[in-house]
């Protein structure tokens, strides 16, 4: 495929990894439908296009979660419903308890084992977790 030059490759980079990687874990790996309940632990470029992603997919309650507070502040915009702190150290009982004991659709994108950790944590029995990175 040829790209127009005029686009700056910092541009072209995040749309040829995060943007495909993310909306794809979320629309081609766990098929996302209107009124899924999903959780995003990790923010960054991926997270972001995952988030993006199930707002496009029609989820019902999107979960946003990271260590950073001013990435938790901006999602609310991109349509995430909650918001939590990975560093908090109860955020896995305050997310179970959101969502009635867990979810069934939780996307890992960070890439670290306490992201990994924290996914699988929240993610109910039965329930799928879809990891993007390998720490």
């Amino acid at each position: 495929m040829k790209v127009d030059k005029e686009i700056p490759f910092e541009k072209l980079a995040l749309f040829g990894c995060a943007v495909i990687t993310g909306v794809g874990a979320v629309v081609n790996t766990a098929k996302i439908r209107l009124g899924h309940t999903v959780a995003v632990v990790g923010l960054g470029g991926v997270g972001l296009s995952a988030l993006i992603g199930a707002v496009t997919a029609g989820a019902g309650e999107i979960i946003a979660i990271d260590i950073n507070d001013n990435k938790l502040e901006q999602v609310i915009e991109l349509g995430a419903t909650h918001t939590f702190n990975s560093n908090d150290c109860n955020v896995v009982g305050k997310i179970r308890e959101v969502t009635g004991g867990g979810l069934v659709y939780t996307f890992e994108t960070a890439g670290i084992v306490p992201a990994m950790e924290l996914a699988y944590a929240i993610t109910k029995r039965g329930g799928t977790t879809v990891t993007t990175g390998l720490p």
